[in-house]
């Protein structure tokens, strides 16, 4: 299933220095996917991109700004110690939906 991507690459900070492996043009999501327990690296703006269009989905929250809320506490409060992709969604989750 393809989903639209709520939050795009051109709404994303690159002052965090993402490494993108996808198609920067892409606006549908085939890869879009439930966190798992692979290892999230938060350098891969492909995979910071996909965990919040999947908050976003989850929470169905669609305005660009609590997708740059996301991005914001990805970037700057995740603590080093969690690495899946699973644990990040659930930090995030509860973290974004706090003050949000």
């Amino acid at each position: 299933m393809q989903h639209r991507l709520r939050y795009q690459r051109q709404n994303m900070d690159e002052q965090h220095g993402y490494e993108w492996l996808g198609d920067a043009g892409n606006t549908l999501a085939p890869t879009l996917h439930e966190p798992d327990r692979r290892r999230f690296h938060r350098q891969n703006g492909d995979q910071v991109l996909n965990m919040i269009n999947y908050l976003m989905e989850v929470t169905d929250r669609s305005s660009v700004n609590y997708g740059t809320y996301a991005e914001k506490l990805i970037g700057d409060q995740l603590p080093l110690g969690i690495t899946s992709e699973l644990s990040v969604f659930r930090w995030l989750l509860a973290h974004a939906t706090m003050a949000n």
